[in-house]
């Protein structure tokens, strides 16, 4: 789907590309695109971007270990640069995927805590045993301003070995912060983790909220940041804020974002990177569209989000999730509601390239746009119906002196119509008894085998035929009599002959023959209304 811009949008998109030194167009067009295409805005939200993403690459294996010291390293100036900002929400320091580090087990959701807590790590597939480790942005932006300054933490640190799996791999250390309670937020002990090893949803949750919470916590570890606003609430409760916008105009509602990732799928890891966390996607979908993520990794999590679904009325959606194979995934199911209607505009792929997506992503805005204008108009006119039955409301009582005006008025009308009736039925009337006495003026139809006989085929308004004989040597006036006596007077029809240029026959001489006027024995006229 090709999306055309204006002149003005171009010249926007080169000064952006100027501003920021950049050539990548569809970056720019994405940038100005998620924030309605304010210039300012558009150029300080990629230059914050590219001051928070800059700090390592995430695909450079052999720099893990450095880049896992500069995440603990930068998370307080992380958080004091990003709480700087009033219009962006505090976003912790991307972390290396794959790779093990230290993170407080305070920061993990409860749900995180649970799976790695009284309980052996999880074995990674060559044999050792992980870690996974979920963080929650708001404890990571917190902690790490707290950690900076603290002496080093106490620390229960789960360490894995390749040659022994028992719990003595447990390790105890101690230190003189265990003993005072002003320290603990800052001093709780530490596990060593792999973060690809926790699922973004576990299988068993307390609570939904706990759920979604371990959610967001587990994508960050992995992924960075650097993401689309996830919606905190329930997949009801963010189609409504999306589809809604309580307290807003119908301009402020966005379609919505189903992400739904699968580790076991091959494109898990490289959609998420390079889609859910890219430059240009994730101030679209974050400024655009109102986005909600599941992991339906497990089968407990994907009949959940197909009852949901279900419970919601959006069938096409169910039946996508429930029949999309595991190759398909991550999918993101891009959703509109037209009226009581809630459908998917589009579905985006684990295989479809970042172009692609976000060729999608603006054609579903398109869309959804056009639906937003139409209730617009809708909206308008229904304002605009309720302020003039209040108008009238507040004229009733004025209304009132005026009624016997109506009721002679209505008199008045009834009567007009009636005579007007009475006229209708006169006109037919005398229309009748002139067609009776034109029937009388016309000759006896010759035979269709007289060799002195014309015959005329007369095509009337109404795509009615008929067919009428003459003799050579009667004059054209019968004609006129004959359609006359079929409804066609010629005060209100004009006949004209099928020649070209036709000619009306009023302004033929009609005393003269067929004959004379040297008509064919087949002919043909139309008969038009004036």
């Amino acid at each position: 789907m090709n999306v055309e811009l204006t002149g003005e949008q171009q010249n926007l998109i080169e000064q952006f590309k100027d501003i920021t030194n950049t050539d990548d167009r569809p970056l720019a067009h994405a940038m100005l695109a998620s924030v309605n295409w304010d210039l300012a805005q558009a150029v300080e939200l990629q230059l914050n971007q590219a001051a928070d993403n800059g700090g390592f690459d995430p695909d450079a294996e052999n720099q893990a270990n450095a880049r896992i010291q500069r995440s603990v390293n930068q998370n307080a100036a992380s958080s004091s640069r990003r709480s700087s900002s009033d219009d962006e929400p505090m976003m912790p320091v991307a972390r290396p995927t794959g790779s093990a580090y230290r993170m407080n087990v305070r920061d993990l959701p409860p749900v995180a805590r649970r799976e790695y807590i009284g309980r052996e790590p999880p074995r990674n597939e060559s044999g050792s045993s992980s870690s996974s480790l979920a963080h929650s942005s708001t404890a990571s932006s917190n902690h790490a301003n707290s950690a900076a300054n603290a002496a080093p933490p106490a620390a229960v640190v789960l360490s894995s070995d390749d040659e022994d799996d028992d719990d003595d791999d447990v390790e105890y250390e101690y230190d003189d912060h265990m003993e005072d309670d002003d320290h603990d937020r800052d001093s709780g002990f530490v596990v060593d983790v792999n973060n690809d090893r926790l699922p973004l949803v576990p299988s068993e949750y307390s609570t939904l909220d706990e759920a979604l919470q371990n959610f967001v916590a587990v994508f960050e570890s992995r992924y960075g940041g650097n993401h689309p606003y996830f919606c905190m609430q329930p997949l009801q409760a963010a189609a409504a804020q999306a589809f809604e916008a309580p307290g807003q105009d119908i301009a402020a509602r966005k379609p919505l974002v189903i992400y739904l990732h699968n580790d076991h799928s091959v494109a898990a890891n490289i959609f998420a990177t390079q889609i859910m966390c890219s430059a240009s996607i994730a101030p679209l979908l974050k400024n655009q569209f109102v986005t909600w993520g599941w992991d339906i990794t497990y089968s407990e999590n994907k009949a959940r989000i197909v009852n949901w679904l279900e419970m919601m009325n959006i069938h096409d959606a169910q039946q996508i999730v429930q029949h999309s194979g595991r190759e398909k995934y991550p999918l993101m199911l891009v959703l509109q509601k037209d009226r009581s209607v809630t459908s998917v505009i589009t579905v985006i792929s684990g295989h479809d390239d970042p172009d692609s997506v976000m060729t999608k992503l603006l054609g579903a805005l398109d869309t959804y746009q056009q639906i937003k204008s139409r209730l617009s108009a809708e909206e308008r006119a229904r304002a605009e119906r309720e302020q003039f039955r209040q108008e009238q409301a507040a004229e009733y009582e004025a209304s009132k002196a005026q009624d016997r005006a109506k009721q002679e008025e209505r008199e008045r009308v009834a009567r007009e119509e009636r005579e007007a009736e009475e006229a209708r039925v006169r006109a037919e009337e005398e229309a009748k008894a002139l067609q009776e006495e034109l029937k009388t003026t016309l000759p006896a139809e010759p035979a269709a085998s007289d060799a002195n006989a014309i015959t005329i085929r007369l095509r009337y308004p109404d795509s009615k035929q008929v067919i009428r004989r003459f003799y050579m040597d009667e004059p054209l006036k019968y004609l006129v009599h004959f359609a006359g006596s079929q409804g066609y007077h010629n005060d209100k029809y004009k006949i004209f002959t099928s020649d070209f240029p036709r000619k009306d026959v009023a302004t033929l001489d009609q005393s003269k023959t067929f004959r004379e006027l040297k008509w064919s024995p087949r002919e043909q006229v139309i008969v038009e209304e004036i």
